[in-house]
């Protein structure tokens, strides 16, 4: 019966353990198809801008065209209102000089603004191939209105003697007109003879296919038929009687009508002829020449409509046919940043992949050590009947492999900060700049969900942070930092830092110091990081409500001590939450992890640090009266402080520009770095190695070196301690950038700062811009060896 619980416990373990793979295999493939699905949406939103974008512009041309149309009708149709013309006799002897000069006005006015080449007046029994009886030639129209290119030829090849010789003398071909007119006055006789079909000072205006035209003022150069080619547009007269006695006509060159489409994308399309016009020989409009000839839309393009141009013609009306291609898509900025954010949506879950697989080895070591001890503590019960002595032994034993185990897995954990920082370092990075670039484009969107990412990924490196101080604090891996401070300056900085979020949740941010209370030596930074989270939770759980951080100095049992109270106006606690406060990954409450998150390890690791530097944290709370937590530590620190490195001074030294060196094989980390770094108005050079890094430092001595502690070929600190120990670097600047959290050992090897990847960019510009030295135009490593001092004299100075 002794054996059930054991054997139980060990069954709910090992089924526990087999099931973890499948559930994160299934959240992963959850997460998936959630990015999946929201990469849609956001593609489909980038396709329906692109589209409306793309209407917008199509509208605009459909527009201009019809404008152009209509200008051509109304002109016309005013030519055929005129008393003189709705009366003209067949050779137009009749016309007076008022109609004449209306006429030649409008021709001007349509020549300038749509290059209009001619404009006929044609009677309605028209017959090119008849002999008039008067002229005793082939019958032409009642008048021709072209004054502006009469004689085209004849002017051109006077002004112009570049023209070809062999088209210069091209007669002025109009048979092809008089054909299309002919065809124009037939239809009209047939189904249009009188007016009374049309409402007020109404029109038709008939368009014909394109023919070759009498315009010769491009074709004398090029010869080419389509430099003279063009569309007839009629409008019928009818005379007193409403009987139809012909047509005004104006001549439109084709390419006068292709000038008015942007690009080649675009094309005009006669549904009664079934002609179309393209605007040079390439374009989406070639590409889907079948779909254009038909008059219909692409369906395999991101973006094709037809739109009407005209209904005037009342056989048919013209068309406007548009179709973009599928790269312009492809290549357009939302769509680009759409892919770059589903990059990252992937690379997230990569990494909530790889952190839930650590976790999931850390706990299966785990549970493999606890089944290692309960089958010996079975065993030690199956031999009860040995001596106390032994079974006290056994059990002492027992006790130590647990304590080994449970060192291990803090080593474990601290080991481990290298896999998880590295792939938060590049999503935090990455993220502030597709934010940044966003931000710049105005994509709204897109900005907000970088926010997003960066909130996630922050959030995870706190967890991280927090995760891996209580493991270095119960391995006994935490060195204080002891150092001179000033205490008033410590509390302003620290209020400064939380005051955002203050006034993120309206909350009102108090401080109070002690007169009495000036310096003091202990580990300024782990102060700094307690104050944080005893004020960052005062926030979380006093919305809209007061903050206060009082700091004072007492003898508590014979010690000169610092004490510092937090009080806020909270939802406060009950004596059995407080009792739980303190216990690793234990909240208060259970609900209050739902509303306010958190992991219940920020107070677990503040009491640890504080009793590392002689001192506590307790508290005092009550239920919707707010609560005080108060932490001491010792004012003066049995450690002597280190001394301090001191920046280098900079100089002045108008036109030169700070120079950065990173030595580091973290591609992610050196690129982000270097945008932020030459954002702050430095020059930066990378090398992937020490054994690079020190070879650029022997060709040109930078402002700043920035060195990681990991390298391929050489550790860090080793680096560190060659450009120290070499005069010719002369107090060369160099800051520690490194996951590994040994800033006690940086700053006693002589480095001037220690930052912990992942680095806020703005961050490590501030920490660049305050320990640069001067730029030293052309100073190489030779001529600074020359100029510093010998190293045992450098020796007795520090």
């Amino acid at each position: 019966m002794q054996r059930l619980p054991i054997l139980y416990t060990k069954g709910l373990m090992e089924s526990a353990s087999k099931s973890a793979v499948p559930a994160i295999v299934l959240a992963g493939l959850i997460l998936l198809g959630v990015f999946a699905g929201r990469s849609k949406i956001e593609a489909d939103q980038a396709l329906e801008a692109y589209r409306e974008r793309a209407r917008q512009e199509s509208d605009a041309v459909r527009d201009k065209l019809a404008r152009a149309l209509k200008d051509i009708q109304g002109d016309l149709r005013t030519i055929s209102l005129l008393p003189s013309v709705r009366r003209i006799s067949r050779h137009g002897e009749n016309l007076d000089f008022d109609a004449r000069a209306t006429i030649q006005q409008l021709y001007n006015n349509l020549k300038l603004s749509i290059d209009v080449s001619e404009i006929y007046i044609v009677p309605v029994n028209f017959d090119p191939n008849r002999i008039d009886t008067i002229t005793g030639e082939n019958e032409e129209p009642i008048i021709a209105f072209d004054e502006l290119i009469a004689n085209a030829g004849t002017r051109l090849k006077q002004q112009a003697p570049a023209a070809d010789a062999d088209y210069a003398d091209a007669p002025e071909i109009e048979i092809f007109e008089y054909q299309a007119l002919q065809k124009q006055l037939r239809w009209l006789r047939t189904h249009l003879p009188e007016n009374q079909v049309f409402p007020g000072l109404e029109r038709p205006m008939l368009s014909s296919e394109e023919v070759i035209t009498c315009d010769n003022t491009e074709y004398i150069y090029s010869g080419e038929d389509a430099d003279r080619s063009g569309i007839i547009f009629s409008v019928p007269f009818y005379g007193q009687n409403g009987k139809l006695r012909g047509i005004v006509a104006a001549i439109v060159r084709t390419k006068a009508l292709q000038r008015l489409l942007p690009s080649s994308d675009y094309a005009i399309f006669d549904s009664v002829h079934g002609t179309q016009l393209h605007f040079g020989e390439l374009g989406q409009s070639r590409l889907s020449q079948d779909k254009v000839e038909l008059g219909e839309e692409d369906p395999s393009l991101k973006f094709s409509e037809v739109q009407t141009l005209s209904t005037l013609d009342p056989r048919g009306p013209l068309l406007l046919w548009v179709g973009r291609p599928a790269r312009e898509f492809t290549l357009s900025p939302l769509m680009v940043t759409t892919r770059r954010m589903r990059g990252i949506r992937i690379i997230m879950v990569l990494a909530a992949a790889a952190i839930a697989f650590f976790s999931l080895l850390s706990w299966r070591k785990r549970g493999r050590q606890q089944r290692e001890a309960q089958e010996r503590l079975e065993q030690l019960v199956g031999e009860r009947t040995q001596e106390l002595r032994v079974l006290a032994e056994q059990q002492s034993e027992l006790k130590t492999e647990a304590d080994a185990a449970n060192i291990a897995k803090s080593q474990f954990l601290a080991n481990m900060s290298h896999e998880l920082r590295t792939p938060l370092n590049a999503i935090i990075g990455y993220g502030e700049i597709i934010g940044e670039d966003a931000e710049a484009v105005g994509a709204e969107s897109i900005v907000n969900d970088s926010q997003r990412i960066l909130l996630s990924g922050r959030h995870l490196l706190k967890l991280i942070n927090e995760i891996l101080d209580l493991s270095k604090i119960e391995a006994g891996r935490v060195d204080a930092e002891i150092v001179d401070f000033d205490i008033r300056e410590l509390i302003s900085d620290v209020v400064a830092t939380v005051s955002p979020a203050a006034q993120a949740n309206g909350v009102t941010l108090l401080s109070s110091i002690s007169p009495d209370i000036q310096s003091a030596c202990n580990d300024a930074f782990r102060i700094k990081q307690c104050l944080l989270n005893l004020l960052s939770n005062a926030i979380k759980f006093s919305p809209r409500g007061e903050v206060k951080i009082m700091a004072r100095r007492a003898l508590i049992d014979h010690q000169d001590m610092l004490i510092f109270d937090v009080s806020d106006s909270g939802i406060g606690m009950s004596p059995e939450q407080v009792s739980k406060l303190f216990r690793p990954f234990e909240q208060a409450d259970a609900s209050t992890t739902r509303q306010y998150g958190g992991t219940g390890l920020g107070l677990t690791v503040t009491r640890g640090l504080a009793r590392i530097m002689g001192g506590d944290v307790t508290v005092t709370s009550a239920p919707n009266q707010g609560s005080c937590f108060t932490l001491t530590v010792a004012a003066q620190s049995g450690m002597h402080a280190p001394k301090s490195i001191t920046a280098p001074e900079a100089g002045q030294m108008p036109g030169a520009k700070l120079s950065a060196l990173i030595i580091d094989d973290d591609a992610a980390f050196t690129d982000i770095a270097s945008r932020a770094l030459e954002g702050a108005g430095f020059v930066v050079e990378i090398a992937a190695s020490a054994a690079a890094g020190l070879s650029a430092l022997a060709r040109r001595v930078p402002s700043l070196v920035l060195l990681d502690l990991v390298l391929p070929d050489r550790p860090g600190l080793a680096v560190l301690d060659s450009i120290r120990n070499d005069p010719s670097f002369n107090g060369m600047p160099v800051i520690i950038a490194s996951v590994a959290d040994e800033r006690n050992k940086s700053i006693r090897l002589g480095a001037c700062e220690h930052l912990v990847k992942p680095i806020d960019r703005g961050q490590l510009a501030a920490a660049a811009l305050r320990y640069a030295r001067a730029p030293q135009a052309e100073l190489s490593r030779a001529m600074l060896a020359q100029t510093s001092m010998p190293a045992s004299e450098q020796k007795r100075t520090a």
